[in-house]
C-alpha cells in the first residue's frame, strides 16, 4: 500500500505539524485531532474510514492507552479494527499496549525514513498477521 488514510492524534500543535508535512510528503493523506474525544469523533465520523490512528500525546502513552480501549472495544467493526500506533518518549506501558491492541509502538529518537516504513508495514499487515506480531511483542517483553 502505498500511503493511506492517517489520523494524528497530538496535543502538541508544533510536533503534530512536523509530522502531518513528513508524512503528507511521504504520500500519505493526513488529519489532525488534538484529543482522545476529538479523535474518536473524527473517527466515526470519516469517511471513508481512516487507515491508521497515530497516537502522539505529550503526557506519554497513558493517554494513547485510553485511547487505543476505546477504538478496540467500539461496537463499530470498521473502527475497531482501525490500525493504531503509538508513538512515544518513554517506553514506559509497552507491554501494557501491546497487550491492549496496538499494531506499533515507536520510541524517539528515530529517523524520518524509519518512521515512515515503520507505519507503512503497519498498513501492509492483514489481519493474520497483525495478530502474530502483536503476540510475538507481548512474548518478546515478557521474556525480557
Amino acid at each position: 500500500m502505498a500511503g493511506g488514510r492517517i489520523l494524528i492524534v497530538n496535543d502538541d500543535h508544533g510536533p503534530a505539524e512536523i509530522t502531518a508535512r513528513l508524512l503528507a510528503a511521504a504520500g500519505f493523506s493526513v488529519e489532525r485531532a488534538d484529543s482522545v474525544d476529538d479523535a474518536l469523533v473524527k473517527l466515526s465520523l470519516a469517511d471513508p474510514p481512516f487507515d491508521l490512528v497515530l497516537v502522539d500525546f505529550a503526557d506519554g502513552v497513558t493517554p494513547g492507552v485510553k485511547l487505543l480501549d476505546r477504538i478496540r472495544d467500539n461496537d463499530a467493526l470498521e473502527l475497531a479494527n482501525v490500525r493504531v500506533v503509538i508513538a512515544t518518549d518513554s517506553p514506559t506501558n509497552r507491554l501494557f499496549a501491546w497487550q491492549s491492541g496496538v499494531d506499533e509502538f515507536l520510541v524517539r529518537p528515530y529517523r524520518a525514513e524509519e518512521f515512515v516504513s515503520a507505519l507503512k508495514r503497519t498498513l501492509e499487515r492483514d489481519d493474520e498477521e497483525r495478530a502474530v506480531y502483536r503476540r510475538e511483542q507481548v512474548e518478546r517483553l515478557r521474556s525480557q
